[in-house]
């Protein structure tokens, strides 16, 4: 990605698991505390009152957010420019027709690998996937690409048609 190092994503999930399981540690100690933090702080009554149990329910109210927000990934740095934009548009689309390619060697027939779906699948769900699939290999997504890798989501394209038709019945869409 333009403008992140390249291990920052490892560093913000280890964080993230840092954080959480500090939090829960100190949710299971605050909760196995023979009074509250709280009420006890401010010279308030016994963990059983109303008004311990409110500071109870506030504190882990807040505790709650704070880890809700706490996970939100930093937001990724735009590319510059226009040319830029494109160029990672057709990295990302490249890198997924070569992906799918090396599916494509698997020596067995499956519709139903083809499709990514289970053999168990609905029509809808057969549908649903057949058009996620072709999303990937339209003809303005893989322009930018080399002939070679448009060769290949095209030969892609037949075989995700050959699998939706064998699956329906050439049931329209």
């Amino acid at each position: 990605m333009i403008g992140r190092d390249a291990s920052a994503p490892l560093r913000v999930g280890v964080l993230r698991v840092v954080v959480a399981a500090l939090a829960l540690a100190a949710a299971l100690a605050w909760l196995a505390a023979p009074a509250s933090f709280l009420p006890d702080a401010l010279g308030l009554p016994d963990r059983h009152g109303p008004l311990a149990l409110a500071g109870e329910a506030l504190v882990l109210a807040i505790g709650l957010r704070w880890l809700r927000h706490s996970g939100d990934p930093p937001p990724l740095v735009p590319p510059q420019s226009a040319a830029e934009r494109r160029r990672a548009r057709a990295e990302l689309a490249r890198r997924r027709v070569e992906e799918s390619a090396q599916e494509a060697w698997e020596p067995a027939w499956d519709p139903h690998r083809v499709l990514g779906i289970d053999k168990t699948a609905t029509i809808e769900e057969i549908t649903r996937a057949y058009r996620e699939k072709m999303k990937l290999y339209d003809p303005g997504r893989v322009a930018e690409m080399r002939e070679d890798l448009q060769r290949l989501a095209h030969e892609r394209v037949l075989e995700i048609r050959r699998a939706y038709d064998e699956l329906t019945g050439g049931a329209a869409l």
